[in-house]
């Protein structure tokens, strides 16, 4: 990253909000053998108020404090997001696992070059219309940008599949360009956020690796009665074991459309 250890942890939770003292380590300081000072700089913010942990199983999970995410702002480093959370809440409510297994996604990616942490955002939304499919994570990169949902086997197929065709319905929709009382021009509704239409990709977890085939039949089977719109959305299903083991740009994903 070019910034120090607690530089990085900053700007880590700033991005995924929430994380492990094991994945900041990956994030921050990954050619340590041990994750020992990254958990004692974690420590250090923490006396300053810039972050704060609770232990969730074994773990200590850490998060930013709103003087941390005003810190991180007033920096410099990143962009501003000045709606942007601190992650607590996530820490606070029964989406604790949810909001692990988005970090351990992007922990994943970033091992295997997909990357740096701070390229990537959570819950970040694509209000449409009178929509608003809102993404567990976003990473964009030179190479393009990538739309991330999580499901742990929380989520029916028909629920998954009303998700997924409310993607392609934002892919799909073109927003007036110009006066609105003259005929003009329409321009694709994800180029307001992003250089190139991005792809989306469905990672499953706490389900074995073997439903995956049977889960990518199942809803491209759905979304092709449901009749949904393609329109160059590409849509790929994963298993998040099969990232953290061969990264993402192996062939680890099985296509929707």
């Amino acid at each position: 990253m070019g910034v120090t250890v607690a530089q990085g942890v900053l700007l880590s939770l700033a991005s995924i909000r929430v994380a492990t003292t094991t994945q900041l380590h990956r994030f921050v300081n990954p050619h340590a053998a041990s994750a020992d000072v990254v958990r004692r700089e974690a420590s250090a913010l923490r006396e300053r108020g810039l972050v704060d942990g609770v232990r969730v199983g074994n773990s200590m999970v850490w998060h930013l404090t709103s003087a941390g995410r005003t810190a991180v702002d007033d920096s410099g480093m990143t962009p501003p997001r000045p709606h942007a959370a601190t992650g607590r809440k996530a820490l606070d409510s029964a989406l604790v696992d949810h909001a692990l297994a988005v970090t351990a996604t992007a922990a994943a990616c970033v091992r295997h070059g997909l990357g740096p942490v701070t390229d990537w955002q959570v819950e970040v939304a694509h209000p449409f219309d009178k929509h608003n499919p809102i993404a567990d994570a976003v990473v964009t990169t030179n190479t393009g940008s990538h739309l991330v949902e999580i499901d742990r086997n929380t989520e029916s197929v028909p629920v998954l599949t009303k998700k997924l065709r409310d993607w392609t319905r934002w892919a799909a929709h073109r927003v007036h360009v110009g006066p609105r009382h003259l005929v003009g021009s329409t321009r694709p509704a994800w180029d307001a956020r992003y250089t190139t239409r991005p792809d989306l990709w469905l990672v499953l977890d706490n389900r074995p690796t073997r439903d995956l085939p049977h889960i990518a039949a199942e809803l491209r089977r759905e979304l092709f009665n449901a009749r949904a719109v393609h329109d160059g959305l590409p849509i790929r299903v994963t298993h998040l074991q099969r990232l953290i083991a061969h990264g993402p740009h192996a062939r680890i994903r099985v296509g929707i459309w």
